[in-house]
């Protein structure tokens, strides 16, 4: 068997294990506000023939609306709501309605998008070959960041953060393929703009991902990818203009204009005097909340706490990881200077929205492996546990600390814990299965334990 069959063989294998995975997680019920204001838009669509979501039931749920010229609206970023409503509108005629069959709707449209965010780790095994050739160091890797990271607890819920980043990774690997042929051009840009078109903050990843192709090529042709990704933008801005008036004018920008809102009227506006030192601490690490955000309890849901093998591959970051990196950075700045009450992305039980970002961060980690393999092995596995942990229990979680939380719900969820314990003793088994020189050792391992003992 050629490496490039057994490659094959090996991405196909994390597609479908994580696919098992991943929709074993979806979640029948509340979503939260995030949630509940995209499936407003769907309802909305779909049995108002509206963008305004006064009607919906999902509307008294949800905090994150807008409120414009009289009506309310989603503040979200339309590709999730808009992709799920083909699906929805069959599920509708047939009967099972949000309002008559909800736990069901709401599983069913969320199966299509736990699959869409399975190609995340398997994406990442194809697309690491450029940054590391070694097949055991690229699947190590792709198993923490498909199970150790938020790809996984977001996985089973109706976000876009997942979504965006399975986008972004189709668009990454069409960049590799254009250095070969400038037509993936086209593939590559369509992706970049659907990523935008799920998720705002991508914008600066697809660019990142293309400028990380000139850096290295030095060609040109990336007139393509722009005039492929187009569309999806002016479909935004034509949405925008539909709903406020104006096309530069997001309804994100008037999140908080609503009677009775707690948030300031024309929130979510860039200032950079918004970024803080305490405030990136509690982005990426743990630390007090912000001071205007006196009705949340998040303290301990920091992007490295629950991923710290990530924040120990940025020690080995390599100068082709750069641009990529900064794009990374230039979203944390986003979100830091935009959204003034809260870093984290309010109840979740980590950082959710630099999800989008977690690829592009975990390539780092293909160097720690090769450097400080029991470093990495022992980081990747605190990675796994915990997140296994809040997928399979309280993915949504408004406490102080989601961990202890979701430690104290295991008794209840012990059948889900079951169910994904089987699946990730699947995947522990992988690189056994892939690589005898690993089994050898382990059995060595074994043996020399086994004699102390």
């Amino acid at each position: 068997m050629t490496t490039a069959e057994l490659d094959k063989k090996i991405a196909a294998l994390l597609f479908v294990l994580f696919s098992i995975l991943y929709v074993s997680t979806v979640t029948k019920g509340d979503d939260g506000y995030n949630g509940a204001s995209r499936l407003a838009l769907v309802q909305a669509i779909v049995e108002q023939h509206t963008f305004s979501i006064d009607q919906s039931l999902y509307t008294p749920l949800t905090k994150d609306r807008a409120y414009v010229r009289g009506h309310y609206y989603t503040d979200k970023a339309p590709g999730q709501s808009l992709s799920a409503v083909p699906l929805y509108w069959v599920l509708y005629h047939l009967g099972i309605s949000f309002a008559k069959h909800r736990g069901i709707a709401e599983e069913l449209l969320k199966i299509p998008f736990a699959l869409l965010a399975a190609l995340v780790p398997m994406l990442f095994f194809a697309i690491s070959k450029s940054y590391a050739p070694k097949q055991r160091v690229r699947l190590l890797v792709a198993l923490a960041l498909g199970a150790g990271t938020g790809i996984f607890f977001l996985s089973g819920v109706f976000f876009s953060h997942a979504s965006a980043a399975a986008f972004l990774l189709i668009s990454f690997y069409f960049t590799l393929r254009a250095r070969e042929n400038t037509n993936w051009f086209w593939l590559s840009g369509a992706a970049g703009g659907t990523a935008f078109f799920f998720e705002y903050p991508a914008l600066f990843l697809a660019i990142a991902i293309h400028l990380n192709y000139l850096s290295q090529q030095r060609r040109m042709e990336i007139g393509k990818a722009i005039l492929a990704a187009l569309p999806f933008v002016v479909c935004v801005l034509a949405l925008n203009f539909q709903i406020t008036g104006n096309p530069l004018d997001f309804p994100y920008y008037h999140t908080g204009d609503w009677p009775g809102s707690p948030l300031p009227v024309n929130s979510n506006r860039f200032e950079l005097g918004h970024v803080t030192f305490q405030y990136a601490a509690q982005m990426f690490f743990f630390g007090q909340s912000f001071p205007r955000a006196h009705n949340y309890d998040n303290y301990f849901q920091g992007l490295f706490l629950y991923s710290p093998f990530l924040l120990l591959g940025l020690f080995f970051s390599r100068k082709e990881h750069v641009i990529l990196l900064l794009g990374c950075l230039a979203v944390a700045l986003l979100y830091l200077g935009s959204v003034v009450d809260d870093a984290v992305g309010g109840c979740t039980f980590s950082n959710r929205y630099l999800v989008i970002t977690l690829p592009f961060l975990a390539l780092p980690a293909l160097q720690l492996v090769q450097h400080w393999p029991k470093a990495f092995a022992i980081a990747a596995g605190a990675s796994i546990a915990m997140n296994f942990i809040g997928a399979t229990t309280v993915p949504l979680s408004c406490a102080r600390f989601p961990l202890g939380e979701a430690i104290t719900y295991l008794p209840a969820y012990l059948p889900a814990l079951l169910r994904h314990a089987a699946m990730l003793s699947a995947f522990a088994i992988i690189p056994f299965v892939f690589f005898p020189s690993i089994a050898r050792k382990g059995e060595e391992v074994i043996r020399v334990l086994s004699a102390r003992s």
